[in-house]
């Protein structure tokens, strides 16, 4: 009795671990290097630049997400398909490293980025995470989705002028679906409720993407 005691004593979830384990040689082989331009890039900008501030977090918005669009690529998923981890956590664990890098350098970037007296109203930091952290998420999904039709998965390459595209096309949006607001505008916290819906699916569409493709079928089992 003993025995099965001392044997059930043991952890009954061992893959609660692996996330921990594969910290260290998935950043060893994670592409950093455009994060770390596109972190510079956008801090460099909110120095430098003496326009109004909204604008200014703006553009660093889209220069962040466009960087984090290449965490994704790793030539090596093909040959992983067999491991017993799933392909949605070693993506999980690739943006949980980089989350500290992207929130370091969009916090520089909203302690230098310039007062401005544009506006009426202070422009509060938190409505512009909630928009960053959208764009991020649709930079992943998008990375995500498109991977699979680039040579050697690096669906960063796709994904970031699609975003930029997208960027682009969002300003065409009618009146009550319009993102790029200002405080001093009525539409100010509805457009951050449509951010909000923006951010829900862009992680809905990042999880939905990074299935394993054994698993991208619906299997009924007998009973």
């Amino acid at each position: 009795m003993n025995t099965r005691v001392a044997e059930g004593s043991a952890p009954a979830h061992p893959r609660r671990a692996v996330p921990g384990l594969l910290a260290r040689p998935t950043a060893r082989t994670m592409p950093w290097l455009p994060l770390v331009l596109a972190g510079a890039a956008a801090v460099l900008l909110a120095a430098t630049q003496d326009r109004d501030r909204l604008l200014v977090l703006r553009l660093d918005e889209v220069i962040l997400a466009v960087g984090a669009a290449f965490l994704l690529d790793d030539p090596t998923e093909e040959t992983l398909a067999h491991v017993p981890t799933s392909l949605l956590r070693r993506r999980a664990v690739r943006v949980a490293l980089a989350v500290p890098l992207l929130s370091l350098a969009w916090w520089q970037a909203l302690a230098v980025a310039p007062a401005g007296a544009a506006f009426e109203t202070p422009v509060p930091g938190w409505p512009l995470t909630l928009e960053i952290a959208a764009l991020v998420a649709w930079a992943l999904a998008l990375s995500a989705g498109l991977s699979r039709w680039v040579p050697e998965r690096f669906g960063g390459v796709v994904a970031g002028p699609t975003l930029a595209v997208l960027v682009a096309l969002s300003v065409l949006l009618p009146e009550r679906l319009r993102l790029w607001v200002s405080p001093e505008e009525p539409l100010w916290h509805h457009a951050h409720r449509l951010w909000a819906v923006a951010l829900t699916i862009g992680v809905a569409l990042f999880v939905w993407w990074s299935r394993d493709p054994w698993r991208r079928r619906w299997v009924r089992r007998p009973p």
